[in-house]
């Protein structure tokens, strides 16, 4: 039996979380990210696989409601 295994990213959206996540990404790390912007996510996660097409992601919003 074959499991995925994920790195969990905090702060994914930006700074040392989204260098973070372009170094795992690049070595084909399957990746969560988890930030409070979910526009900042969604970018982060669109160039991301602009990037590397070959890893899996699931992204997380961990802020309020406006």
């Amino acid at each position: 039996m074959s499991s995925t295994k994920f790195i969990l990213i905090t702060g994914g959206g930006g700074g040392i979380g989204l260098e973070m996540a372009r170094l795992l990404a690049s070595r084909e790390h399957s990746l969560i990210l988890v930030g409070r912007d979910a526009l900042r996510l969604q970018a982060a996660a669109k160039e991301l696989r602009a990037e590397n097409s070959f890893f899996k992601l699931c992204l997380l919003y961990a802020g309020r409601k406006q």
